[in-house]
C-alpha cells in the first residue's frame, strides 16, 4: 500500500482537531495537481516544526482545482478556518511567499485560484499519540513525500499509524460511496487502510467544479454563486457522488432538473416539460433550448453524465407528477 505525508500548517490542523468533520479540505496555495497516491488512500499530516511530527491521518477522495470563494462555498469551515476573512488572508499569505506573481492584483481573495486536496474520515491524534519524524524527515521536503509498505521505514511509518486508529470509528462515516471512475481498485491495496472511498456533499460539489471547469452544462453559465452540483440519480434513489451521477447546473435549472421539469437524454440533449408552460404560463427562456446539445461536459470519458443515469431520470423524474 502507498500512503503521503503532507506538510499540514498547524493553525489549520488546531482548528480542525477541535470539530467533528467527516470530510476536510487539505487545501494548497498552488494549483498543482495531486497525483501522488489513488483514491482510498492514506494521507498522514505531518505538522511544521517546532512540533515535527505526524498528528494525524485522512483518506484521499479526490482533487478540484477551484477558487477560494467556491472552496469556502463548498466546504465553510472544514477548509480549516473559522471564517472566509481568515481563510483568504492565509491563502493570500502563503501565494505571496511561495509566488508572488499568482496573487491576484485588483481582483478580489475570492478569485484566488488553490488546489483542493479532499480528505474524508479525518482523525486527529491527542498529542500523546504524535509520532516523531526526527529520524527520517529531511527539512527540504516541503510539500510531502509518498511511502509504501514494501519498504521497511514506510512499514514502520504506517503501522505507528494503524496502532493510533484501532478502536476508531467504527461506525461509517456520513457520506455516500464514491467512485472517481478511473479504473482504481478497492481490492488488496486497500484492505490494509480499510476504507472506501466516500465523499459529502462539498467534496462531491468540488470535484464536479473541477470537471466541468466551474460552467453551467446547460448554458456555460460561470458565476460560481450560483453554480450547484447536481445529481442525476438522487442519493435517495441509490445515486452515488461520483462525477458521471453529476451535472454542474446553474441554480435555476438545478430546481427544475430535480423536479423533472428538464430533462437531458442519453445523447445529451436537452427537454423541457410542458408543464412549465401549464403550470406557470411562463419558460419561453428554457423552452428556447429544447432540443439543443450540453454546452458543456467534460472531456474526461470517465467523467462524461452517465448515459443510463440520465436515462434513468428520463424515466422516472423528467415530466412527472
Amino acid at each position: 500500500m502507498e500512503f503521503y505525508v503532507g506538510v499540514t500548517e498547524n493553525r489549520w490542523f488546531e482548528f480542525l482537531s477541535h470539530q467533528h468533520f467527516s470530510e476536510v479540505n487539505f487545501w494548497r496555495p498552488t494549483s498543482t495537481r495531486f497525483q501522488a497516491i489513488l483514491p482510498g488512500s492514506p494521507f498522514l499530516l505531518k505538522l511544521h516544526k517546532p512540533h515535527n511530527v505526524i498528528a494525524g491521518v485522512g483518506f484521499f477522495g479526490g482533487f478540484s482545482q477551484v477558487n477560494l470563494g467556491m472552496a469556502w462555498d463548498c466546504f465553510g469551515q472544514a477548509n480549516g478556518y473559522q471564517d472566509f476573512q481568515h481563510f483568504a488572508e492565509s491563502a493570500l499569505r502563503m501565494k505571496r511567499r511561495i509566488r508572488p506573481q499568482d496573487a491576484p492584483h485588483g481582483l478580489g481573495a475570492e478569485d484566488l485560484e488553490i488546489g483542493n486536496i479532499i480528505l474524508f474520515d479525518p482523525v486527529f491524534f491527542a498529542e500523546s499519540d504524535w509520532i516523531s519524524v526526527d529520524d527520517f524527515w529531511q527539512d527540504c521536503i516541503v510539500q510531502g513525500k509518498k511511502y509504501s509498505t514494501q519498504d521497511p521505514l514506510g512499514l514502520k511509518i504506517w503501522k505507528q499509524v494503524s496502532d493510533r486508529l484501532q478502536g476508531r470509528q467504527a461506525e461509517p462515516p456520513v457520506g455516500a460511496v464514491y467512485d472517481l471512475g478511473i479504473g482504481y481498485s478497492t481490492g488488496v491495496e486497500f484492505i490494509e487502510s480499510g476504507r472506501q472511498v466516500r465523499l459529502g456533499q462539498g467534496g462531491f460539489r468540488a470535484i464536479l467544479l473541477d470537471a466541468y471547469q466551474s460552467h453551467c452544462c446547460i448554458t456555460g453559465e460561470t458565476t460560481g454563486p450560483v453554480l450547484e452540483a447536481a445529481h442525476i440519480m438522487p442519493v435517495a434513489s441509490q445515486g452515488r457522488h461520483e462525477v458521471s451521477n453529476g451535472l454542474v447546473l446553474r441554480s435555476d435549472f438545478h430546481v427544475l432538473f430535480d423536479r423533472g421539469f428538464i430533462g437531458i437524454d442519453p445523447d445529451y440533449r436537452i427537454h423541457i416539460s410542458d408543464r412549465i408552460r401549464e403550470r406557470y404560463n411562463n419558460g419561453k427562456r428554457y423552452y428556447d433550448l429544447a432540443n439543443s446539445e450540453l454546452r458543456f461536459i467534460p472531456e474526461h470519458p470517465h467523467k462524461k453524465p452517465s448515459r443510463e443515469n440520465l436515462e434513468w431520470h428520463m424515466k422516472n423524474i423528467f415530466d412527472k407528477a
